[in-house]
């Protein structure tokens, strides 16, 4: 009984995880003035922006469980848009419960 509670544990965790990634994945692409950007609904959560080497920004925000993951997005300057992102952190941590 315990093992199967185990797995459906795991099996939820996995779910949130690729939720995180989903919804994250949905924000590239778009301009960077769009409302419900997570960068725009949470600007609490930023905790630090860098400019990188190829001329674009990157913003690293707190996410996920407890906020233990960090969400980076990368944005072109010259476009006014959300490029691409990333995560660092658990799969646990870097999760949003469906």
């Amino acid at each position: 009984m315990v093992a199967f509670f185990g797995s459906l544990t795991a099996c939820a965790s996995g779910r949130a995880h690729q939720n995180l990634k989903n919804i994250m994945q949905l924000e590239v692409g778009k301009p960077i003035d769009d409302p419900y950007l997570t960068r725009n609904e949470y600007p609490g959560q930023r905790v630090a922006s860098r400019v990188l080497s190829n001329g674009n920004l990157e913003e690293e925000f707190q996410a996920g469980r407890g906020s233990r993951c960090r969400v980076f997005f990368e944005i072109d300057n010259k476009a006014k848009r959300i490029v691409g992102w990333r995560y660092e952190g658990s799969d646990d941590d870097c999760a949003i419960v469906p």
